[in-house]
């Protein structure tokens, strides 16, 4: 085909103008976006081959990044269009290379059409480009009006003379500079960089289809959260909640409304061999506008280099900036070891999966990551975190592991004390360790250093509910849920602080609110029958922990089944469950077992198990003060006495 001559193509009943970007089906022009138009244009001109998705950015988007579901989205457009015209299935997918026109396509004449093409296509370039609002449609309307009327004016559009096509040109002109500068006095801006005071980093995209690099993509998404959280001015919704849109075609809006916020970071990685391939985009979501994207082409081992450059990047094109904490923060920061770098991410990647195999797998990973380099900081707290998890769930006997844990966070905090994750794992052994004016001071720590970290605002909450500040326990609970809004955890643990507050209808609300988000997670489950149990409803509540037990809830579960059991009346049950418990060769809490003997009503060993895990500094023991298991116990002496010593009031 000769494009210079014949720019117009023909397939069903539809006819294409390459060169002038428009369509017409029939006699009807066809309304599309200047980039859907374009791409079909390559798509048509293809000749009925595979057009990859990289052809298709350098040919469409020219070398500037774009997110593939950008692409999909213009993809959709177009054949629902054709879709609607009765012309189906002109497009086909071909999975993993990108897309192919299976239409027919035929050279056409342009004849005395040309005319009609040329104007149409003005008149919609010109409205296409003008941003139109509800006070601007009756001059958009009034352009449209002009082309409309001057074409029934005449019998036969196609006779129409070059030099009134010109003219009629002219004049749109004319009424478009007029339409602008009414726009620009009477209309406000659209929202600029300098508004947007909120954002979320998409999952980005693993490029290369390799399974085994997506730790990769989604280590580079969560490390620019990370980053991005230290400013104290942007509200960055955290990891748990933005990787909901993994794996999906995202539409912006509709993900920008659901986590609270005004842009949209996007991306994907290639990495082939030693060659690493980064696309960036940031959108702004009211309207689905670019408002800055970037290709990095670098070696892998730059990985950590890159992401720094990206979140400096947004933040100046957002016009923020860092305290002067921040900026020491930022000002220190080591070369890091490319090996180690990767091996803290395929931690982070197990440790965010279910199970306690994966987390005992995140745990050797992160030692593996100080092996490498002994000198490396967020390693060594990512260790001490998992080490608390596992022991505060029962999992990992403390005696063992949390003078590891505490051993792990000192060495972080000792090579980088601005180090946020630091801080807040240390709150957590401090939280463990009944030091409690400590742990507040370090969770107020990690926020002051990370102000969007949700992580250490649920943190924060849990040891206000601890505590018995139960107000605030509520507010920090629900900001750390406003930054990370789809978690169903986060969700559930403005549950929990309604629960330790004893307002049991409104922890009961919350949590089957959080349940409509994932039906199967334990936690949600367990705080729900714990709800039904301190209701003194006790039918749902042994029902409830049947289902956490089902769902692989954390051993504790147990417990508190029996408990459930001995109150309901049905003691067999329970002491059948205590036996079982008493013989087992697995670590079990004293301070829960303590539970279970409170629930049976034999006082004398609940104290016994209450002295065993005081001398064994079981970290149970610090829900003392909120627990509702242990109000039986509250009047007598020794349980205020062990209160002292724990530190609580």
């Amino acid at each position: 085909m000769n494009n210079e001559f014949e720019p117009l193509r023909e397939f069903g009943k539809c006819r294409l103008d390459v060169e002038k970007k428009f369509l017409w089906c029939g006699d009807q022009p066809v309304q599309l976006p200047l980039k859907a138009i374009e791409l079909l244009c390559v798509l048509v001109e293809s000749g009925g081959t595979v057009v990859t998705k990289d052809e298709i950015w350098q040919s469409v988007w020219q070398n500037s990044f774009v997110e593939e579901t950008n692409l999909t989205h213009n993809i959709y457009l177009l054949r629902k269009t054709f879709k609607d015209l009765g012309e189906p299935d002109l497009i086909q997918t071909v999975p993993r290379r990108g897309y192919r026109f299976a239409g027919e396509v035929r050279e056409a004449k342009n004849g005395n059409g040309e005319t009609i093409f040329e104007r149409h296509a003005l008149t919609q370039t010109l409205i296409e480009e003008i941003s139109s609002t509800e006070n601007e449609k009756p001059v958009l309307e009034n352009i449209k009006t002009v082309v409309e009327e001057e074409q029934t004016q005449k019998s036969s559009q196609f006779s129409i003379h070059k030099s009134k096509a010109f003219a009629l040109a002219v004049l749109l002109l004319v009424l478009a500079g007029g339409f602008v500068v009414w726009r620009y006095q009477s209309s406000p801006a659209k929202t600029s960089l300098t508004e947007i005071k909120s954002i979320a980093v998409m999952p980005f995209v693993n490029a290369a289809a390799d399974p085994e690099a997506e730790y990769l993509s989604d280590g580079i998404s969560a490390s620019l959260i990370d980053r991005l959280s230290q400013l104290p001015q942007l509200k960055v919704i955290a990891r748990s909640s933005s990787f909901k849109y993994r794996g999906e075609n995202i539409d912006i809006r509709d993900a920008a409304n659901k986590l609270g916020v005004q842009a949209i970071i996007t991306g994907s990685v290639a990495r082939r061999g030693d060659n690493l391939t980064v696309r960036v985009e940031l959108v702004d979501a009211l309207d689905n506008r670019q408002l800055w994207s970037e290709q990095y082409n670098r070696r892998a081992a730059d990985l950590p280099t890159i992401q720094q450059e990206i979140a400096q990047t947004v933040s100046e094109k957002l016009r923020l900036k860092l305290s002067g904490a921040q900026e020491q923060q930022a000002a220190k920061q080591r070369a890091v070891n490319p090996q180690a770098y990767e091996l803290l991410l395929k931690g982070h990647s197990y440790r965010n999966k279910t199970g306690t195999e994966n987390k005992k797998k995140s745990a050797g990973y992160y030692q593996e990551a100080i092996t490498v380099d002994a000198g490396y900081a967020p390693a060594y707290a990512a260790l001490s975190v998992i080490y608390s998890d596992l022991t505060h769930n029962g999992i990992l006997d403390p005696k063992e592991f949390t003078p590891k844990a505490e051993a792990a966070v000192r060495k972080a905090l000792e090579l980088d004390e601005s180090l946020p994750e630091a801080h807040d794992a240390l709150a957590l052994l401090k939280l463990n360790g009944w030091d409690w004016a400590a742990a507040e001071q370090e969770y107020q720590r990690a926020i002051e250093l990370s102000p969007n970290f949700a992580k250490a605002h649920s943190g924060y909450s849990f040891y206000l509910s601890l505590v018995g500040r139960h107000g605030q326990a509520v507010a920090e609970a629900q900001r750390a849920r406003d930054l990370n809004p789809l978690l169903p955890t986060v969700n559930a643990s403005v549950g929990y602080s309604f629960l330790m507050a004893r307002r049991y209808d409104e922890a009961r609300e919350t949590l089957n609110n959080a349940l409509e988000m994932d039906r199967k997670n334990p936690y949600t489950n367990g705080l729900l029958a714990q709800t039904y149990l301190g209701m003194e409803m006790y039918a749902e509540a042994v029902a409830g922990f049947h289902r956490v037990i089902e769902l692989g809830g954390e051993p504790g579960y147990q417990i508190y089944l029996g408990a459930a059991y001995a109150k309901s009346g049905e003691r067999g049950r329970a002491q059948a469950i205590l036996k079982r418990l008493e013989i087992s060769e697995s670590y079990v809490s004293p301070g829960e077992l303590a539970v279970l003997y409170a629930a049976l009503g034999e006082r004398e060993r609940a104290f016994a198990s209450l002295e065993r895990a005081y001398t064994m500094r079981d970290a149970q023991l610090q829900f003392l003060q909120v627990e509702p298991a242990f109000d039986s116990l509250r009047s007598d002496p020794r349980f205020q006495d062990l209160m002292r010593r724990v530190g609580l009031k």
